[in-house]
């Protein structure tokens, strides 16, 4: 399955409070916001889910990630932003499956880091490099979320953001 080009906010649950995925998904251009849960605030995953070109800001997760993959699950994100959520920005339980993160930037207060083993690709930039060790690190200055001429409402970096030109894959 593919959702593509969608706004998704306000979602609630106790897991996956915008979406909880136990198949094959793929998700394209898509914003999730404002979406709580204990455990996988914007995403849960126990199955194999591909996020490309998709902003995921706001969220809060009370116990277990943003983004939480399951034991058995496939987590891939290409050219993601995750930014101002509350929790560990992605969460790969234990005995979990494969997480890689290649040209994102993870952009989360020095506090919130990361759990469980995720292969960094290249081209990621992140505010807290406990999350994607090797990334280049900093303040990404990424502007607010708003229409920005595309799909979905992103947050866009800002003019003389040290992560433009950094996602190369």
């Amino acid at each position: 399955v593919v959702i593509e080009a969608l706004h998704i906010r306000h979602g609630s649950a106790a897991t996956g409070g915008a979406i909880s995925n136990a198949g094959d998904l793929t998700l394209r251009d898509v914003t999730i916001t404002q979406s709580r849960a204990i455990t996988g605030a914007a995403v849960y995953n126990s199955g194999a889910l591909e996020i490309v070109n998709s902003t995921l800001v706001e969220n809060s997760a009370s116990s277990a990630g943003v983004l939480f993959n399951a034991p058995g699950g496939t987590l891939n994100l290409v050219h993601a932003t995750l930014a101002d959520n509350s929790g560990a920005p992605i969460h790969n339980g234990a005995g979990a499956g494969s997480v890689t993160v290649a040209a994102s930037v993870v952009s989360q207060p020095a506090a919130a880091a990361c759990a469980g083993p995720i292969a960094a690709g290249s081209g990621n930039f992140a505010f807290n490099t406990s999350c994607l060790p090797g990334a280049a690190s900093g303040d990404p200055l990424l502007g607010p979320l708003r229409d920005n001429g595309g799909p979905t409402l992103p947050r866009a970096l800002a003019e003389g953001s040290p992560a433009r030109d950094r996602a190369a894959c």
